[in-house]
């Protein structure tokens, strides 16, 4: 890193080692981060393996090793966990949730808990939806459709499931009908491009192609 003030080089650090000017009040030798504006309080999560907001584990926060997260302290021995909980994108804004700064929460109608996305509200029970997929953090209610989750489109799509009415292609990186089975010729990206009649995406459409 280099000084602004006396300009010289050195290793990465809290402090210049010749001039003594501090870089930032708050430094994490593991993450190399700096925070200098003193509005929020960081701290490292060692399980995350990075810097997060708040005053530290055991403070205000803790981390669930079930949910692989660290989660506000009032909810220490009062969740139900979930394995990956923010291992994935907010179905609202896309934004990744095991790196992101807002705080993830799923407000109960029933009780309003505030909690950790998840099927179930882990005060009261009520189920938030028949189908809820813990990858894409996505619930469906109306039972209208069955819905599976696909690993290697990696995300959820309508049908019974793989084996069942799909099978995932993996020449045309995509899923398609069981009946197509051995019986198509595969087409490398089938589906990764606009439809040119209605200009939906069709690799995340449910209509059928």
């Amino acid at each position: 890193v280099i000084c602004m003030m006396c300009q010289a080089r050195q290793p990465v650090g809290q402090r210049c080692s010749q001039c003594g000017v501090v870089f930032g009040k708050y430094y994490c030798s593991v993450c190399k981060f700096f925070d200098d504006s003193g509005e929020k309080p960081v701290y490292h999560c060692p399980y995350c393996n990075l810097c997060r907001i708040g005053k530290g584990l055991g403070i205000d926060f803790f981390h669930c090793h079930g949910c692989n997260c660290c989660l506000s302290i009032s909810l220490q021995d009062k969740h139900k966990c979930l394995e990956g909980a923010l291992e994935g994108n907010c179905p609202v804004c896309t934004e990744y949730l095991f790196t992101s700064v807002s705080p993830v929460k799923v407000i109960c109608m029933m009780c309003q808990a505030r909690q950790p996305v998840g099927q179930r509200c882990s005060q009261c029970g009520v189920v938030f939806g028949k189908y809820y997929c813990s990858v894409c953090k996505f619930f469906d209610d109306s039972g209208e459709k069955p819905v599976y989750h696909c690993p290697y489109c990696n995300l959820c799509r309508i049908g019974k499931g793989l084996g069942i009415d799909f099978f995932h292609c993996h020449g045309c990186n995509c899923c398609l009908s069981i009946s197509l089975q051995d019986k198509h010729k595969c087409l490398e990206g089938a589906l990764e491009g606009n439809c040119p009649v209605c200009t939906e995406y069709l690799f995340t459409s449910v209509s059928p192609v």
